[in-house]
């Protein structure tokens, strides 16, 4: 059962803890500052539960690249590629079609 307004000591990287106030459903936000370059680890504990989860996030240094997710691929050849495929079918089946509505041609006798 989840109250309005129930507390959600916070227990973040170097035992910081921080109180927060959860929703209806339970969600929460709040903002943490991580200093040190690495792994951390931020969990929330409910009260009165001792219902935990946890998040472990990669710290960069300051000017780092971002990690890229993905890739970079050409999506303009990609598209010509796929419209060509479509244009291909397009022609088969007009041509299949085309073929079906001939008339067969009996030979003379």
């Amino acid at each position: 059962m989840r109250r309005l307004g129930l507390a959600v000591p916070a227990d973040y990287v170097q035992r910081r803890q921080q109180t927060v106030v959860a929703d209806a459903n339970g969600a929460f936000t709040t903002n943490v500052t991580l200093t040190q370059v690495g792994l951390a680890t931020v969990t929330a504990t409910g009260a009165p539960s001792g219902l935990t989860a946890s998040a472990t996030v990669r710290v960069l240094a300051a000017g780092a690249a971002m990690p890229v997710t993905g890739d970079d691929a050409n999506y303009l050849g990609l598209a010509l590629i796929g419209s060509a495929v479509v244009a291909a079918g397009v022609i088969i089946a007009v041509i299949a079609r085309s073929r079906r509505r001939r008339p067969i041609e009996e030979p003379e006798a």
